[in-house]
């Protein structure tokens, strides 16, 4: 019994600590898109990029399934590759607020295909 108890948890830590790992490289990830792209930056929460997010209109793309661009242009705002920007300032959010973004976009995304694209704040 206690060898079967050991090995439960020790696999329930394993997958924990791999979600974290792979969570982290994610997270790394979307930060060096995002500071790679050459404009200024800035880290945020996501308190901060739903605000930003809540005053523009979005549609999809058919070419790119996971990216937003504002019908107002890209110069106004765009998520793409990992890289969100709001007037041609990037914003890296903190690894906390990216996985709950990460979670709020997909729920977001499905919503949008059933209303036509678009999203409005």
């Amino acid at each position: 019994m206690g060898l079967v108890l050991f090995v439960i948890v020790f696999v329930m830590i394993f997958l924990a600590f791999l979600g974290i790992v792979f969570m982290l490289v994610h997270w790394c990830t979307h930060r060096e898109m995002v500071i790679e792209d050459g404009r200024p930056w800035n880290y945020a929460n996501f308190e901060t990029f739903f605000k930003e997010f809540s005053k523009r209109t979005w549609q999809k793309n058919s070419e790119w399934k996971d990216s937003l661009f504002s019908v107002a242009g890209e110069q106004d705002g765009y998520i793409h590759a990992g890289i969100i920007r709001f007037s041609e300032t990037g914003m890296v959010l903190y690894p906390w607020s990216y996985v709950r973004y990460t979670l709020w976009k997909q729920s977001l995304l499905q919503n949008m295909k059933r209303n036509k694209d678009l999203w409005k704040g």
